[in-house]
């Protein structure tokens, strides 16, 4: 009998356990089916690099970007990501009249194809499209007022980008994640001379939230 007894306790505990790890096994299989929304936000670093000939050099700035993502399974290693982001760029420069930093805020909308790595581990690329809301400089002392108008960016607003970069899930709401976006195309500048053709590029370091 009690052979018995503890045969079925045994048993039991044995059923439990299996169907503790197949339901939970199965509520990660759901999940990752499920379109998720979200926001994200972080610290952002630019620079410019220059697609023609510079007569100045350039330095990193920092800023934040934010905003909002959408993530749309398309089977249990992929997905369709799509974000909307406020984002920070610009660049610090040393030219012949002076020292200046450009400060840029773009909507940044990246749309990528999202792989599952393993281990919460995703790794992600595609295009973006950045649009130029507004850019400003910033003058050291002593740089030449003369010239200062003509550094002012007034060329294009639009830039088709490329994104690359990897995250990792901390949990099923929290993520972080770190990219690299680049212009594909330097920047129109109308013929000024004092302003060079260059490309935006950043690395954003980020939080992501999804509900």
């Amino acid at each position: 009998m009690k052979k018995t007894l503890y045969l079925l306790i045994g048993l039991f505990i044995t059923v439990n356990a299996s169907a503790q790890q197949f339901f939970g096994a199965r509520a990660d299989y759901d999940d990752a089916f499920r379109p998720r929304f979200g926001f994200t936000m972080g610290a952002a670093f630019s620079n410019a690099v220059p697609a023609s000939k510079s007569n100045y050099d350039t330095g990193a700035l920092a800023g934040f970007s934010l905003g909002f993502t959408y993530n749309h399974p398309v089977s249990y290693l992929v997905s369709i990501g799509a974000e909307a982001l406020y984002s920070q760029k610009g660049y610090a420069a040393t030219t012949q009249s002076g020292r200046f930093s450009q400060h840029s805020q773009f909507l940044d909308i990246p749309v990528y194809v999202k792989l599952n790595a393993g281990n919460k581990l995703n790794v992600f690329a595609g295009p973006q499209i950045s649009h130029l809301l507004s850019s400003n400089n910033l003058y050291n002392e002593g740089f030449d007022e003369s010239v200062r108008g003509f550094y002012q960016y007034s060329g294009i607003k639009t830039f088709f980008a490329g994104v690359i970069g990897a995250g990792v899930d901390i949990n099923n709401h929290v993520n972080v994640n770190a990219r690299y976006t680049i212009d594909l195309k330097g920047t129109n500048a109308n013929g000024n001379r004092y302003v060079p053709e260059y490309k935006h590029q950043a690395l954003q370091l980020a939080f992501g939230f999804k509900f």
